[in-house]
């Protein structure tokens, strides 16, 4: 017994040290929990007097956190809140918000992280800069449009875009990393917020060794009605890249002339599969009956889906055709009385 009095004796004195270690952190916690409560409440009163214009709630709130903005938790906790603000308001509640971040000199901070070694920091200070549409920064931000990181590279993009319009397209000249369809699609998003004036430079980018670039300048063509580029994308109808042609048939489709259907229809047989089904998709708006003859051949195809698209799109060519191939005995066996009878009801829906 005399022997495991030391150990009672070291197993009490641990417990002991681990209880006020753990009422220590607990204290801990809740003085930061209270302390986040306190700089929330701050940063909500100045938000909300800078966009309700009350300018003696604003100059009060600037002298309380006049001391807080050296602490690096709470300029973090501020700039979010501005930035969360910013996103939900336009106008003039967007600028006040704007002229708030710049008094509060937060800024300078931005500027020291845009070029910081860690991708993650980078990426946020580019997006603030985007958000808060700081144009003097955009010199910096444009030389990370080609970064080796995807997050960095495409928050570059998109925050050049914002803080120039088209002109931020200019990227595109020399873009050696591609640019993924999502970010393709965001890209096309923040150029619909400024009112479209000319491209400079889509004949480059349509023959780019950038691949993704060739997608996004056939993407812009469609999306802007480039009618007098009909030429330069015919050209990439031939490209050895199927994701190209396939886009390429998708855009001249929507600025399609007299000629485009007959096109269609010559360069369907050497194409792969996920293009036919292309191409059979767009002739349902721009085919005509010229193209009847050669929809009913391929009918023949084994394929379902291709089947059923075809048949589609001679039904909306023209529907007294499709009533011809109702009655024609094919339509009695499987899958042409499945797909016809699903058709049938399309067109009544």
């Amino acid at each position: 017994m005399i022997q495991l009095k030391p150990l009672i004796y070291l197993f009490l004195g641990t417990s002991l040290v681990l209880l006020l270690y753990m009422l220590v952190i607990l204290l801990l916690k809740n003085i930061n929990r209270k302390k986040y409560i306190r700089w929330t409440s701050i940063c909500n009163n100045i938000i909300n007097n800078t966009v309700y214009f009350d300018n003696k709630g604003i100059e009060q709130d600037k002298k309380r956190i006049k001391n807080l903005l050296v602490l690096k938790t709470f300029r973090k906790l501020i700039t979010n809140k501005i930035l969360l603000a910013t996103k939900s308001f336009s106008g003039n509640a967007s600028e006040s918000l704007k002229d708030l971040y710049l008094q509060l000199k937060l800024d300078k901070y931005v500027l020291k992280n845009i070029d910081a070694k860690n991708w993650h920091i980078k990426a946020k200070a580019i997006q603030e800069i985007g958000v808060m549409k700081l144009e003097g920064m955009q010199d910096k931000v444009y030389k990370n449009t080609n970064h080796k990181n995807d997050l960095v590279r495409a928050e570059s993009q998109i925050t050049i875009i914002r803080l120039t319009g088209f002109e931020g397209l200019k990227f595109l000249d020399t873009l050696t990393q591609p640019i993924s369809e999502w970010y393709q699609i965001i890209l096309l998003r923040e150029l619909s917020h400024f009112t479209y004036d000319s491209f400079n430079g889509i004949d480059i980018w349509l023959k780019s060794k950038n691949n993704s670039v060739v997608i996004f300048a056939l993407k812009l063509i469609d999306e802007y009605h480039l009618f007098e580029l009909y030429n330069e994308v015919l050209l990439c109808i031939e490209h050895q890249s199927e994701k190209i042609r396939q886009q390429a048939i998708k855009t001249i489709a929507k600025i399609f002339n007299s000629t485009t259907p007959s096109l269609f229809i010559n360069i369907f047989d050497k194409e792969v599969y996920a293009n036919k089904l292309v191409i059979a998709i767009a002739l349902q708006e721009i085919g005509t009956d010229n193209e009847i003859p050669f929809l009913i051949e391929k009918l023949q195809t084994e394929n379902i889906q291709l089947k059923t698209i075809l048949t589609r799109t001679i039904a909306k060519i023209n529907p007294n055709q499709f009533e011809d191939i109702c009655n024609n005995s094919i339509s009695n066996h499987y899958p042409m009385d499945l797909i016809v009878k699903q058709i049938k009801e399309e067109i009544t829906i």
